[in-house]
């Protein structure tokens, strides 16, 4: 399940940007960090428990444009720092943030495969509050569950 893919301006030398994983999630977490600057950043992830994730870390690997994070059974607020190398002169780097997760089994009932604690909340709207018939209406629909939604 996807819970994040956005893109952020890395404008000062440390920026943080947080990600809330459900507690129904946290199973085969993946965070995957993507720019062209890498070589001008230092990131750390650091876990709800406070623990921090960088070089040298187990999960943690790092190619010429993509640092990834793999982690298991761990959900709640994470943190990722971004750090500026000093006396850079480009004050703007751009980057994507993509996070995904599965369900946790620990939070689901394998008698009825159903998710034990947060509902799922669909919200709908439509284009237009008249319908032409010549002009089919658009639908729109954000289906959200957890914590946060």
């Amino acid at each position: 399940m996807q819970i994040t893919n956005d893109f952020i301006s890395i404008v000062k030398d440390y920026t943080k940007r947080s990600v809330f994983i459900d507690q129904e999630l946290g199973k085969n977490t993946i965070f995957i960090i993507a720019t062209k600057d890498l070589n001008k950043l230092k990131i750390t992830f650091k876990s709800p428990e406070g623990k921090e994730y960088n070089i040298g870390s187990d999960g943690y690997e790092i190619s010429n444009s993509k640092v990834q994070l793999s982690i298991d059974q761990t959900n709640g607020k994470w943190d990722i720092i971004f750090y500026k190398n000093a006396n850079l002169k480009n004050p703007d780097i751009q980057a994507s943030i993509q996070v995904t997760s599965e369900l946790n089994p620990n939070m689901i009932d394998m008698t009825s495969m159903n998710s034990t604690s947060q509902p799922v909340i669909l919200e709908s709207s439509i284009s237009d509050s008249l319908v032409d018939p010549s002009k089919p209406p658009k639908i729109f629909a954000i289906l959200k569950k957890g914590k946060l939604s």
